[in-house]
């Protein structure tokens, strides 16, 4: 056998060792090293630079302003022509560049001292004084370019500006942050180092936000107007206009580093603006200025060909725009602005085919619908709810949300089909979201328009003709707020229509006929047709009498059954069934026990139960006809004369079973069924303690059923059908019995009845005979008719008087009536015999 193959066992993988004791001791050494050569240089500069400037502040009457100029120019000219020496050897760089940085700031903090610092004042004109911190600025930042170290350049400004921060006198002295902002933006420009921008941003703001702290801090919340308001804003603006321009001339390829400065400078100058805000009422003119020259540099053509640069300030100015309105106008008023500034947004995107204006609009339509729904229709909410309805406002709000909803369902269903090529998928998705917004303006519009009933109206025309739309345009987002709609129009009738009596009527009729409409476009057309059936049966509950409300029911269930049958529709006609059985059940609930108007109002039903049989040939409608009517005879006439009106109906029905309706001779059946019950019942057993009518006898009554019965006959032989295979189970064989052999019950129940009146209207001694009789007159209707089960029932009632006689007449009756009754009935034995021996070829011809 050959061996079994063994894998190799792969050789084990070498565990890296840690680092060494003496390796740990060499980075222990070099962070060291870069401690004490590199950083502790840089703080040292610092701290010297800090207290030059501190020294240069103090109040030293024996030095005088020019001794303390002359020190801190001695003082930063030592700094620098260390730094320069220094920086020619390479052990000594890092401390000669920290040396330089801190020679310039200290030397631009003298130029700065000269004239706005009081113990050192010796430069009297504030001109002069600016020129000379620029002059210094340029000369710092022609010699720091030289080393091209954003730590050495980051480090002067930075000492620059934190010795400005620290000898703050009064507002003219923060020029030096405009001198400052001036040459660090063009060493950032010039050098492309835009990470140190948001550091030259930050770092002069930040000194004028510290020189405004004593000046606001006391005023506690409330800024009243002070002196130094207006310098202020204006160095404010010009920071804003230095980092600006910087951030326009800069080149393409430096487009997005510098994202993050474009959007700061903007951002603190109306953080420490609104710090400072004395004159509340200038906001807007200065959100608007601002945000319109923020759009204007974005259509500069070296901004265009920068992209993010557009995006930026086109966002920010968009945005200030936007945001100055509600400074100026009242809340009611900002949204009908946004809506404007949202339109010509959208507008210049498309003339310029610029997406960016497009999606700005967009974002200005949704702050719009924001703004209406957060503060007007808020307040209007709350009004109502209080109890309170300012009229006065509510047409202007509702005229602003029409048009914010037709503006927005332009934007979002209009302008991508007729610009198809403009928007791409991001721009059709915001499109979608403004036209969701567009079916809740609309929906609130008609809430503040009419707070009452016609808000229900407003909604469901607003969703017809969405759905109308959806169906030509093809969208399912129009088909969705089309349904939304018509829902809320809907819950609307219910909560507040249908219970108002003063305008439902009309409105509810409205929203009802226009429900049916929206089926044809609305995607569901059955849920539509559906609720508006619904509402047709609540509105006919609320709107008529209790009489009519059946009535009504029943003409709506026949109109929707035509509408049903002429469309083709399945729902509808099933709609007009429902309709149709709840005006059955209402009839036993209601007009059954109107004796007034029970007639009038129950057979037209009726007789519309019958059409709908006849139309759409359902056998339930024929039976719910038949039982309305042996219902509507049951309270309508006389209870005696009850059970002949059923037993007339009966023969009606198995008469007209042969037009070819044999439902009738089923319901004929039936009907039969229910006479004997009643005829047993009532007019033989349980009779009520009123007298009959006319004080007429009840056999009277009783024969006149049987009659009736009987006279269904001659139509059932003709209805019976031979030829038809018996059911496989008993219960439908039972069925299908009765149905093929109809003449079998028809004949049972009335000689039942007649059997049953012999009983109980017959005296005991003379019953025997009569049932005698009765089976004789059977035995030979049955031998002419020609029908075996009519003879065998004729036999039966003579066994059962043979019976009765052995077990009960010859025991218990008088003398008389026993000869009497053994003599009739036993000719009639003896006549039945002789006609089965006379008729037997014809008997056994029916066997």
């Amino acid at each position: 056998q050959p061996e079994p193959i063994v894998a190799p066992v792969p050789p084990p993988v070498p565990v890296p060792a840690g680092p060494t004791f003496a390796e740990r001791l060499r980075s222990l050494l070099d962070l060291e090293q870069m401690l004490g050569a590199n950083w502790l240089s840089k703080i040292g500069v610092a701290v010297l630079v800090l207290g030059v400037a501190f020294f240069l502040a103090w109040q030293l009457r024996e030095l005088g302003p020019s001794g303390k100029i002359v020190v801190g120019v001695v003082v930063s000219v030592a700094l620098l022509a260390a730094g320069i020496w220094g920086e020619r050897f390479e052990r000594y760089r890092i401390l000669a560049r920290a040396g330089l940085a801190g020679g310039w700031s200290l030397l631009f903090f003298t130029a700065y001292a000269s004239h706005h610092i009081a113990a050192a004042r010796v430069v009297d004109s504030a001109l002069v004084g600016f020129a000379l911190m620029l002059v210094v600025v340029a000369a710092m930042v022609g010699h720091t370019l030289r080393f091209r170290s954003q730590v050495v350049t980051g480090l002067a400004f930075a000492l620059a500006f934190a010795t400005v921060a620290i000898n703050r006198v009064d507002v003219y002295s923060l020029t030096a942050n405009v001198a400052l902002a001036i040459g660090f933006s063009f060493v950032v420009v010039r050098m492309r180092w835009f990470e140190l921008e948001v550091l030259g941003i930050v770092a002069t703001y930040l000194n004028h936000f510290l020189w405004l702290i004593p000046v606001i801090a006391p005023m506690k919340g409330k800024v009243h107007p002070f002196p130094e308001f207006w310098p202020s804003a204006a160095i404010l603006v010009l920071y804003w206009a230095i980092f600006r321009a910087s951030y326009v001339v800069r080149r393409a390829e430096d487009d997005a580093p510098s994202t993050l400065a474009g959007v700061l400078n903007t951002a603190l100058l109306l953080a420490v603006l609104k710090y400072q805000s004395a004159r509340p009422e200038l906001a807007f003119y200065a959100l608007l200025v601002l945000g319109a020259i923020e759009l204007a540099l974005s259509r500069l053509p070296n901004v265009r060909r920068k992209r993010m640069t557009f995006l930026v300030l086109t966002s920010i100015g968009a945005v200030l725009i936007v945001a100055a309105i509600p400074f100026r106008y009242a809340p009611e008023y900002v949204a009908p602005v946004w809506l404007l500034e949202a339109a010509l947004f959208a507008f210049l995107g498309i003339v310029t085919n610029e997406r960016a204006y497009r999606r700005l609009g967009f974002l200005a339509g949704i702050a719009t619908a924001v703004q209406l729904l957060a503060v007007p229709s808020a307040r209007l909410l709350g009004a109502r709810m209080g109890g309170g309805y300012p009229r006065q406002n509510e047409w202007v709000l509702g005229a602003i949300l029409t048009a914010a909803m037709l503006a927005f369902y332009a934007a979002a269903e209009w302008l991508p089909r007729r610009w198809a090529g403009l928007f791409d998928d991001l721009d059709r998705r915001m499109a979608r979201y403004l036209s969701y917004l567009a079916a809740v303006m609309g929906f609130v519009a008609g809430w503040a328009l009419w707070p009452a009933s016609g808000a229900a109206v407003f909604w469901i025309a607003l969703a017809l003709v969405v759905a109308f739309a959806a169906q030509r345009l093809g969208t399912i987002d129009l088909r969705i707020q089309a349904n939304a709609l018509a829902a809320v129009a809907v819950l609307r009738v219910l909560i507040v229509n249908l219970p108002k009596a003063d305008a439902r009527l009309v409105t509810v009729s409205i929203v009802i006929a226009v429900a049916y409409l929206l089926s044809r476009w609305n995607g569901w057309p059955a849920v539509a047709t559906w609720t508006a059936s619904a509402l047709v049966a609540l509105f006919a509950w609320y709107q008529l009498l209790p009489i009519s409300v059946a009535v009504a029911w029943t003409i709506a269930g026949v109109v929707l059954v035509e509408i049903g049958l002429m469309r083709s529709s399945v729902h509808l006609r099933a709609q007009g069934y429902a309709l149709l059985g709840l005006a059955f059940a209402r009839l036993f609930v209601v007009n059954m026990n109107a004796d007034s108007a029970r007639l009038y109002t129950i057979v037209p039903i009726l007789i519309a139960f019958l059409y709908v049989f006849e139309r759409e040939h359902v056998g339930l409608f024929a039976w719910l006809a038949a039982a309305g009517a042996l219902a509507l005879l049951r309270f309508e006439l006389v209870d005696d004369v009850v059970a002949i009106a059923w037993a007339a109906l009966a023969l009606l029905l198995v008469a007209a079973a042969l037009l070819g309706r044999r439902v009738f001779l089923h319901i004929g059946i039936a009907t039969a069924v229910l006479t004997l019950a009643r005829g047993v019942l009532h007019n033989l057993y349980e009779r009520s303690w009123f007298p009959p009518p006319a004080n007429a006898p009840r056999w009277l009554f009783v024969a006149g059923v049987s009659a009736l019965l009987f006279a269904t006959l001659p139509f059932a032989f003709r209805l019976r059908r031979l030829d038809r295979p018996p059911a496989a189970r008993p219960l439908r064989r039972l069925f299908a019995w009765l149905d093929t052999r109809p003449e079998q019950i028809l004949f049972f129940i009335p000689v039942v009845l007649v059997t049953a009146l012999l009983a109980t209207e017959t005296r005991a001694g003379m019953l025997t005979i009569a049932w005698g009789a009765e089976a004789v007159a059977v035995f030979l209707a049955a031998l002419w008719i020609g029908e075996r089960s009519y003879r065998l029932t004729g036999l039966a009632l003579l066994l059962l008087c043979v019976g009765k006689i052995f077990a009960f007449d010859f025991w218990s009756l008088s003398l008389r009536d026993k000869a009497l009754t053994g003599m009739i009935v036993g000719a009639a034995l003896i006549g039945v015999s002789i006609l089965y021996a006379r008729k037997r070829e014809a008997i056994l011809q029916f066997l």
